[in-house]
Protein backbone atom coordinates (compact mmCIF):
# COMPACT_ATOMS: atom_id res chain seq x y z
CA UNK A 1 0.00 0.00 0.00
CA UNK A 2 1.18 3.58 -0.60
CA UNK A 3 2.34 5.54 2.44
CA UNK A 4 -0.84 7.65 2.51
CA UNK A 5 -3.00 4.53 2.95
CA UNK A 6 -1.23 3.67 6.18
CA UNK A 7 -1.61 6.89 8.05
CA UNK A 8 -3.98 7.06 11.03
CA UNK A 9 -5.31 9.55 13.56
CA UNK A 10 -2.99 8.99 16.54
CA UNK A 11 -4.86 10.89 19.23
CA UNK A 12 -2.43 12.56 21.60
CA UNK A 13 -5.36 14.18 23.38
CA UNK A 14 -5.54 10.93 25.33
CA UNK A 15 -2.13 11.55 26.81
CA UNK A 16 -2.84 15.19 27.59
CA UNK A 17 -6.05 14.22 29.37
CA UNK A 18 -4.11 11.92 31.69
CA UNK A 19 -1.24 14.03 33.03
CA UNK A 20 -0.90 11.89 36.14
CA UNK A 21 -0.21 8.72 34.19
CA UNK A 22 3.54 8.41 33.76
CA UNK A 23 3.82 4.68 33.11
CA UNK A 24 2.78 2.17 30.49
CA UNK A 25 1.05 2.99 27.25
CA UNK A 26 0.07 6.58 28.05
CA UNK A 27 3.54 7.36 29.35
CA UNK A 28 5.13 6.87 25.93
CA UNK A 29 2.42 9.00 24.33
CA UNK A 30 3.08 11.79 26.78
CA UNK A 31 6.85 11.69 26.34
CA UNK A 32 6.62 11.48 22.56
CA UNK A 33 4.05 14.25 22.34
CA UNK A 34 5.97 16.54 24.66
CA UNK A 35 9.17 15.94 22.73
CA UNK A 36 7.45 16.98 19.51
CA UNK A 37 5.85 20.05 21.06
CA UNK A 38 9.16 21.01 22.65
CA UNK A 39 10.91 21.02 19.29
CA UNK A 40 8.18 22.93 17.46
CA UNK A 41 8.70 26.56 16.47
CA UNK A 42 6.27 28.99 14.82
CA UNK A 43 6.58 28.67 11.06
CA UNK A 44 7.00 32.45 10.81
CA UNK A 45 10.19 32.17 12.88
CA UNK A 46 11.47 29.27 10.80
CA UNK A 47 10.93 31.24 7.59
CA UNK A 48 12.95 34.14 9.02
CA UNK A 49 15.81 31.90 10.16
CA UNK A 50 18.77 32.18 7.74
CA UNK A 51 20.10 28.81 8.94
CA UNK A 52 17.05 26.93 7.62
CA UNK A 53 17.53 25.57 4.08
CA UNK A 54 15.50 27.25 1.36
CA UNK A 55 14.05 23.88 0.32
CA UNK A 56 12.51 23.53 3.79
CA UNK A 57 11.10 27.05 3.63
CA UNK A 58 9.56 26.34 0.22
CA UNK A 59 7.78 23.29 1.63
CA UNK A 60 6.55 25.24 4.66
CA UNK A 61 5.16 28.01 2.46
CA UNK A 62 3.34 25.31 0.49
CA UNK A 63 1.85 23.93 3.73
CA UNK A 64 0.70 27.42 4.69
CA UNK A 65 -0.94 27.87 1.29
CA UNK A 66 -2.74 24.52 1.46
CA UNK A 67 -3.84 25.11 5.07
CA UNK A 68 -5.31 28.51 4.20
CA UNK A 69 -7.06 27.01 1.19
CA UNK A 70 -8.64 24.42 3.49
CA UNK A 71 -9.91 27.13 5.81
CA UNK A 72 -11.08 29.60 3.17
CA UNK A 73 -12.33 27.36 0.36
CA UNK A 74 -13.15 24.01 1.99
CA UNK A 75 -14.60 25.32 5.26
CA UNK A 76 -12.20 23.40 7.47
CA UNK A 77 -11.28 24.32 11.01
CA UNK A 78 -7.64 25.32 11.15
CA UNK A 79 -7.54 26.10 14.88
CA UNK A 80 -3.86 25.94 15.80
CA UNK A 81 -2.97 23.13 13.43
CA UNK A 82 0.09 23.43 11.19
CA UNK A 83 1.21 26.86 12.33
CA UNK A 84 4.38 25.45 13.94
CA UNK A 85 7.21 23.29 12.60
CA UNK A 86 8.82 20.30 14.31
CA UNK A 87 12.22 19.44 12.88
CA UNK A 88 12.02 15.71 13.59
CA UNK A 89 14.65 15.17 10.90
CA UNK A 90 15.83 11.91 12.46
CA UNK A 91 12.87 10.22 10.73
CA UNK A 92 12.36 12.61 7.82
CA UNK A 93 13.78 10.18 5.28
CA UNK A 94 10.97 7.69 5.94
CA UNK A 95 8.15 10.22 6.44
CA UNK A 96 7.38 8.53 9.75
CA UNK A 97 5.89 10.47 12.66
CA UNK A 98 4.88 7.43 14.71
CA UNK A 99 3.63 3.86 14.36
CA UNK A 100 0.17 2.32 14.40
CA UNK A 101 -0.99 -1.20 15.20
CA UNK A 102 -4.30 -2.72 14.13
CA UNK A 103 -5.59 -6.28 14.28
CA UNK A 104 -8.47 -8.45 13.12
CA UNK A 105 -9.74 -12.00 13.39
CA UNK A 106 -8.36 -14.46 10.86
CA UNK A 107 -11.77 -15.80 9.78
CA UNK A 108 -13.69 -12.51 9.44
CA UNK A 109 -13.30 -8.76 9.17
CA UNK A 110 -13.93 -8.32 12.89
CA UNK A 111 -11.49 -5.71 14.19
CA UNK A 112 -9.69 -5.76 17.50
CA UNK A 113 -10.55 -2.54 19.32
CA UNK A 114 -9.10 -0.52 22.19
CA UNK A 115 -10.97 1.68 24.67
CA UNK A 116 -9.78 5.25 25.14
CA UNK A 117 -10.91 8.03 27.49
CA UNK A 118 -13.15 10.64 25.90
CA UNK A 119 -12.97 9.33 22.32
CA UNK A 120 -14.46 5.88 22.93
CA UNK A 121 -13.36 2.76 21.06
CA UNK A 122 -10.89 2.84 18.19
CA UNK A 123 -9.52 0.21 15.83
CA UNK A 124 -5.87 1.21 16.11
CA UNK A 125 -3.24 1.91 18.73
CA UNK A 126 -0.50 4.45 18.23
CA UNK A 127 3.11 4.48 19.42
CA UNK A 128 6.06 6.81 19.12
CA UNK A 129 8.58 4.03 19.76
CA UNK A 130 8.90 1.18 17.27
CA UNK A 131 9.98 -1.23 20.02
CA UNK A 132 6.72 -0.73 21.92
CA UNK A 133 4.68 -1.09 18.73
CA UNK A 134 6.44 -4.34 17.90
CA UNK A 135 5.79 -5.67 21.43
CA UNK A 136 2.07 -4.92 21.10
CA UNK A 137 2.00 -6.63 17.73
CA UNK A 138 3.75 -9.72 19.12
CA UNK A 139 1.17 -9.94 21.89
CA UNK A 140 -1.71 -9.82 19.42
CA UNK A 141 0.00 -12.34 17.13
CA UNK A 142 0.30 -14.70 20.11
CA UNK A 143 -3.44 -14.35 20.72
CA UNK A 144 -4.15 -15.54 17.17
CA UNK A 145 -5.03 -12.26 15.46
CA UNK A 146 -3.94 -11.00 12.07
CA UNK A 147 -1.93 -7.84 12.67
CA UNK A 148 -0.34 -4.98 10.77
CA UNK A 149 2.18 -2.40 11.91
CA UNK A 150 2.14 0.76 9.84
CA UNK A 151 4.12 3.97 9.69
CA UNK A 152 2.12 7.08 10.51
CA UNK A 153 2.81 10.14 8.38
CA UNK A 154 0.18 12.35 10.02
CA UNK A 155 -2.19 12.62 12.95
CA UNK A 156 -4.57 15.10 14.52
CA UNK A 157 -5.24 15.99 18.14
CA UNK A 158 -8.65 17.33 17.03
CA UNK A 159 -7.71 20.92 17.79
CA UNK A 160 -6.78 20.22 21.43
CA UNK A 161 -3.09 20.87 20.79
CA UNK A 162 -1.20 22.98 18.29
CA UNK A 163 -0.35 20.15 15.91
CA UNK A 164 2.92 21.01 14.14
CA UNK A 165 3.86 20.16 10.61
CA UNK A 166 6.94 17.97 10.76
CA UNK A 167 10.11 17.44 8.74
CA UNK A 168 8.96 13.84 8.30
CA UNK A 169 5.80 15.13 6.62
CA UNK A 170 7.27 17.79 4.36
CA UNK A 171 9.56 15.05 3.04
CA UNK A 172 6.50 13.74 1.20
CA UNK A 173 5.85 14.66 -2.44
CA UNK A 174 3.64 17.76 -2.75
CA UNK A 175 0.66 15.71 -3.97
CA UNK A 176 0.74 13.55 -0.83
CA UNK A 177 1.57 16.47 1.45
CA UNK A 178 -1.42 18.51 0.30
CA UNK A 179 -3.73 15.54 0.79
CA UNK A 180 -2.27 14.85 4.24
CA UNK A 181 -2.76 18.44 5.44
CA UNK A 182 -6.35 18.55 4.22
CA UNK A 183 -7.05 15.05 5.61
CA UNK A 184 -5.89 16.05 9.10
CA UNK A 185 -7.76 19.36 9.00
CA UNK A 186 -10.88 17.31 8.28
CA UNK A 187 -10.44 15.58 11.63
CA UNK A 188 -10.19 19.01 13.29
CA UNK A 189 -13.45 19.97 11.61
CA UNK A 190 -15.54 16.87 12.37
CA UNK A 191 -15.02 13.89 14.66
CA UNK A 192 -17.49 11.21 15.74
CA UNK A 193 -16.65 9.45 18.97
CA UNK A 194 -16.21 5.70 18.65
CA UNK A 195 -16.65 5.46 14.87
CA UNK A 196 -13.22 4.96 13.31
CA UNK A 197 -14.53 4.05 9.86
CA UNK A 198 -16.75 7.11 9.49
CA UNK A 199 -14.02 9.43 10.73
CA UNK A 200 -11.34 8.05 8.44
CA UNK A 201 -13.40 7.60 5.27
CA UNK A 202 -14.78 11.11 5.70
CA UNK A 203 -11.30 12.56 6.09
CA UNK A 204 -9.99 10.49 3.17
CA UNK A 205 -12.75 11.66 0.85
CA UNK A 206 -12.56 15.32 1.85
CA UNK A 207 -8.76 15.34 2.00
CA UNK A 208 -8.25 14.01 -1.50
CA UNK A 209 -11.05 15.95 -3.14
CA UNK A 210 -10.04 19.17 -1.44
CA UNK A 211 -6.46 18.54 -2.60
CA UNK A 212 -7.76 17.92 -6.13
CA UNK A 213 -9.64 21.24 -5.99
CA UNK A 214 -6.49 22.98 -4.75
CA UNK A 215 -4.43 21.80 -7.71
CA UNK A 216 -7.24 22.56 -10.16
CA UNK A 217 -7.72 26.13 -8.96
CA UNK A 218 -4.37 27.22 -7.54
CA UNK A 219 -2.01 25.89 -10.21
CA UNK A 220 -2.03 26.24 -14.02
CA UNK A 221 -4.06 23.33 -15.35
CA UNK A 222 -1.58 22.64 -18.14
CA UNK A 223 1.50 22.60 -15.90
CA UNK A 224 3.35 19.27 -15.71
CA UNK A 225 3.17 19.39 -11.90
CA UNK A 226 -0.62 19.81 -11.83
CA UNK A 227 -1.20 17.16 -14.47
CA UNK A 228 1.01 14.63 -12.68
CA UNK A 229 -0.67 15.36 -9.34
CA UNK A 230 -4.19 15.02 -10.72
CA UNK A 231 -3.16 11.76 -12.36
CA UNK A 232 -1.93 10.61 -8.95
CA UNK A 233 -5.32 11.35 -7.39
CA UNK A 234 -7.08 9.54 -10.24
CA UNK A 235 -4.87 6.52 -9.50
CA UNK A 236 -5.87 6.71 -5.85
CA UNK A 237 -9.54 6.67 -6.87
CA UNK A 238 -8.87 3.50 -8.86
CA UNK A 239 -7.11 1.91 -5.88
CA UNK A 240 -10.18 2.72 -3.78
CA UNK A 241 -12.27 0.71 -6.23
CA UNK A 242 -9.88 -2.22 -5.98
CA UNK A 243 -9.86 -2.16 -2.18
CA UNK A 244 -13.67 -2.17 -2.13
CA UNK A 245 -13.60 -5.18 -4.45
CA UNK A 246 -11.14 -7.00 -2.18
CA UNK A 247 -13.21 -6.33 0.91
CA UNK A 248 -16.58 -7.30 -0.55
CA UNK A 249 -15.18 -10.46 -2.18
CA UNK A 250 -13.54 -11.68 1.02
CA UNK A 251 -16.42 -10.60 3.24
CA UNK A 252 -18.73 -12.79 1.15
CA UNK A 253 -16.22 -15.64 1.45
CA UNK A 254 -16.01 -15.33 5.24
CA UNK A 255 -19.78 -15.28 5.56
CA UNK A 256 -20.14 -18.71 3.98
CA UNK A 257 -21.62 -21.47 6.19
CA UNK A 258 -18.29 -23.26 6.63
CA UNK A 259 -16.05 -23.73 9.65
CA UNK A 260 -13.49 -21.21 10.85
CA UNK A 261 -10.67 -23.63 10.02
CA UNK A 262 -11.95 -24.00 6.45
CA UNK A 263 -12.16 -20.24 6.01
CA UNK A 264 -8.60 -19.74 7.21
CA UNK A 265 -7.28 -22.63 5.11
CA UNK A 266 -8.91 -21.35 1.93
CA UNK A 267 -8.34 -17.63 2.21
CA UNK A 268 -4.84 -17.57 0.67
CA UNK A 269 -6.29 -18.76 -2.62
CA UNK A 270 -8.67 -15.79 -2.51
CA UNK A 271 -5.79 -13.43 -1.75
CA UNK A 272 -3.89 -14.81 -4.74
CA UNK A 273 -6.88 -14.48 -7.07
CA UNK A 274 -7.38 -10.85 -6.09
CA UNK A 275 -3.68 -10.06 -6.48
CA UNK A 276 -3.82 -11.49 -10.02
CA UNK A 277 -6.93 -9.42 -10.70
CA UNK A 278 -5.05 -6.28 -9.69
CA UNK A 279 -2.26 -7.02 -12.14
CA UNK A 280 -4.58 -7.90 -15.04
CA UNK A 281 -7.41 -5.38 -14.61
CA UNK A 282 -6.20 -2.48 -12.47
CA UNK A 283 -2.48 -1.93 -12.98
CA UNK A 284 -2.88 -1.27 -16.75
CA UNK A 285 -5.21 1.64 -15.93
CA UNK A 286 -2.81 3.39 -13.54
CA UNK A 287 -1.11 6.60 -14.67
CA UNK A 288 1.74 6.10 -12.21
CA UNK A 289 1.97 2.31 -11.80
CA UNK A 290 5.45 2.59 -10.29
CA UNK A 291 3.91 3.96 -7.09
CA UNK A 292 2.12 0.72 -6.35
CA UNK A 293 3.92 -2.50 -5.48
CA UNK A 294 0.67 -4.44 -5.78
CA UNK A 295 -0.94 -6.91 -3.37
CA UNK A 296 1.07 -9.79 -4.79
CA UNK A 297 4.14 -8.29 -3.12
CA UNK A 298 2.48 -8.15 0.31
CA UNK A 299 1.77 -10.93 2.74
CA UNK A 300 -1.91 -10.09 2.89
CA UNK A 301 -4.01 -10.65 5.97
CA UNK A 302 -7.32 -9.38 7.30
CA UNK A 303 -5.75 -6.59 9.36
CA UNK A 304 -4.02 -5.13 6.29
CA UNK A 305 -7.18 -5.33 4.19
CA UNK A 306 -9.44 -3.96 6.92
CA UNK A 307 -6.97 -1.16 7.56
CA UNK A 308 -7.09 -0.12 3.91
CA UNK A 309 -10.88 -0.40 3.83
CA UNK A 310 -11.14 1.66 7.01
CA UNK A 311 -9.76 4.62 5.06
CA UNK A 312 -10.90 3.81 1.55
CA UNK A 313 -14.14 1.86 1.76
CA UNK A 314 -17.66 3.26 1.54
CA UNK A 315 -16.37 6.26 -0.42
CA UNK A 316 -19.04 5.93 -3.10
CA UNK A 317 -21.67 7.34 -0.76
CA UNK A 318 -19.58 10.49 -0.26
CA UNK A 319 -19.13 10.78 -4.04
CA UNK A 320 -22.90 10.73 -4.54
CA UNK A 321 -23.60 13.18 -1.71
CA UNK A 322 -20.95 15.60 -3.02
CA UNK A 323 -22.36 15.38 -6.55
CA UNK A 324 -25.88 16.09 -5.26
CA UNK A 325 -24.49 19.22 -3.58
CA UNK A 326 -22.81 20.36 -6.82
CA UNK A 327 -19.42 19.78 -5.14
CA UNK A 328 -20.02 22.48 -2.57
CA UNK A 329 -17.72 21.85 0.40
CA UNK A 330 -19.47 24.07 3.01
CA UNK A 331 -22.78 22.37 2.21
CA UNK A 332 -21.07 18.98 2.45
CA UNK A 333 -19.96 19.70 6.02
CA UNK A 334 -23.58 20.35 7.03
CA UNK A 335 -24.65 16.94 5.70
CA UNK A 336 -21.66 15.10 7.16
CA UNK A 337 -22.13 16.73 10.55
CA UNK A 338 -25.79 15.76 10.70
CA UNK A 339 -24.95 12.18 9.68
CA UNK A 340 -22.32 12.03 12.43
CA UNK A 341 -25.08 12.54 15.00
CA UNK A 342 -26.78 9.31 13.91
CA UNK A 343 -25.85 5.85 15.14
CA UNK A 344 -25.25 4.56 11.60
CA UNK A 345 -23.79 7.52 9.75
CA UNK A 346 -23.52 5.71 6.40
CA UNK A 347 -27.19 4.73 6.57
CA UNK A 348 -27.98 8.36 7.39
CA UNK A 349 -26.16 9.52 4.26
CA UNK A 350 -28.04 6.98 2.14
CA UNK A 351 -31.30 8.19 3.67
CA UNK A 352 -30.39 11.79 2.84
CA UNK A 353 -29.71 10.75 -0.77
CA UNK A 354 -33.11 9.08 -0.96
CA UNK A 355 -35.00 12.19 0.05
Amino acid sequence: MPQSARRTALLLSIACALPGCGLGYYGQLISGGLASLGRARPISQVLDDPAVPEATKTKLRFVQEVRQFGIDEVGQSGDRAFVTYDDDSAVASTATVAYSISAAKKDSFTPYTWDYPFIGRAEYRGFFKIEEAEAERASLDAQGYDTTLGRVSGFSTLGILSDPIRASQIALPDADLAELVLHELSHNTLYKNGDTTYNETMASFVGRNAARRFWQTRRPADSPEAKSTLDTYADEDLIDTFIALVYTTLDAYYNQPISSDEKIAGRQAKFDELAARFESDFRPQLKHPERYAGPGNLKLNNAIILGAYRYRGNLDVYVRVFARLNQNFPALWDVLREASRQTDSFAALEQWLGQ
